[in-house]
């Protein structure tokens, strides 16, 4: 077909050809499971925060009902009450949670990166057998291919996946409208793989090839941190009321390691680390309490 059509086709060709085989013969069935995993995995990051922002003691649950009182105990004898740790939780520990959640993008790059390695193992043998061949523009355009669909195309297309998973409303979600999400999924799968793929051939310039690149890794670089940075970081939102009152009875520097504590934490049950982390300044020293006590909840 390649030798029987215009060279100025050649291109649209390979795209189309690559965009249905993606489509049809690889990303469709599997794609309809990504898609309940993007759901779950977007679930379980707004269940977190929500745990986190409506925390309450009464709700944590402990083996031996004495455990709870030796540790209310040191509550109120770091925040001042039992109440003033709960107001920790719900807006500084959910405060620095959603910073870390969204800061990385919706899902690690690494992870993505390291799922799609198989991509360069795949196109090892073609770019071997091009250099056999002494083809160095076929097997400089593998590279390429290979780097791409290994760095920035899954990355991409998963990210997409997991922003829709989380934007597109329930309601649309009923029905044939089950279907949405899957196929945009599968859609956004196919175009990334099927451009690549048709320039890996060589049949595409170099001005168009390098540009596309560089596209594919700003959005990929803007997705998974980037934009966040450009930002300046995550502005916090305005703090409540109950900030504003809690931040009152929050320990202040040093005085979270103050003699009378360090007596009072040595008869303590030995084996128990109930030492709470000194680090100056209020904010750091009750964040660092508050996930150490939430953690032993």
């Amino acid at each position: 077909i390649l030798e029987n059509i215009p060279e100025s086709w050649i291109l649209p060709w390979r795209f189309c050809t690559y965009f249905g085989f993606f489509f049809f013969g690889v990303h469709l069935i599997p794609g309809f499971v990504l898609w309940k995993f993007c759901q779950w995995h977007m679930e379980d990051r707004k269940m977190l925060l929500q745990q986190l922002r409506g925390f309450r003691m009464d709700m944590a649950g402990c083996e031996v009902e004495s455990d709870r009182e030796f540790i209310e105990g040191k509550l109120t004898a770091w925040f001042g009450g039992v109440a003033e740790f709960e107001l920790v939780v719900r807006n500084e520990v959910a405060e620095l949670a959603a910073r870390q959640l969204e800061d990385g993008g919706p899902i690690p790059w690494t992870m993505l990166f390291t799922a799609s390695l198989s991509h360069i193992f795949m196109l090892g043998t073609v770019i071997v057998d091009a250099l056999v061949r002494a083809e160095w523009l076929v097997a400089a355009h593998c590279v390429l291919a290979g780097i791409a669909l290994s760095c920035f195309t899954d990355a991409i297309a998963v990210g997409a996946g997991l922003r829709l998973a989380d934007r597109i409303p329930r309601r649309w979600q009923v029905g044939v409208g089950k279907l949405i999400g899957p196929i945009l999924l599968v859609l956004i799968f196919s175009f990334l793989n099927g451009i690549v793929l048709a320039m890996m051939g060589g049949a595409a310039p170099w001005l168009i090839v390098i540009p596309i690149y560089v596209v594919l890794g700003v959005l990929t670089w803007l997705m998974f941190g980037g934009w966040n940075r450009l930002r300046g970081g995550r502005a916090s939102r305005p703090g409540t009321r109950e900030q504003s009152e809690h931040s009152q009875h929050v320990p202040q520097g040093p005085d979270c390691c103050d003699q009378q504590h360090a007596q009072d934490c040595e008869g303590s049950q030995p084996d128990v680390d109930v030492e709470a982390p000194c680090i100056p300044g209020s904010q750091g020293s009750a964040l660092f309490k508050a996930v150490e006590l939430h953690v032993t909840l």
